[in-house]
């Protein structure tokens, strides 16, 4: 299993906000918003919070299209064990 973030910052952005937070994960630049764009995670220009569990053949088998941050991860958890 992999984990990778996304997001419309910058690498340098993403460093501070991955160190501050200790994420565990890399983030991943998406700077000219095509990533976001393609999976419906953005629009306006700003960036929705949206979680997608893709399988090892590419096809999106979760969405958690609203992420409460205190529960989240146990969502994700039990969805992939």
């Amino acid at each position: 299993m992999q984990i990778l973030g996304a997001s419309f910052d910058t690498v340098e952005e993403n460093q501070t906000f991955a160190t501050r937070a200790s994420l565990p994960f890399p983030l991943l630049c998406d700077t000219d918003h095509a990533v976001g764009q393609a999976y419906g995670a953005g629009s306006a220009g700003f960036a929705s919070r949206i979680t997608y569990i893709i399988d090892e053949y590419g096809v999106i088998t979760h969405t958690f299209a609203r992420v409460n941050t205190s529960t989240h991860a146990q969502e994700v958890l039990a969805c992939v064990q």
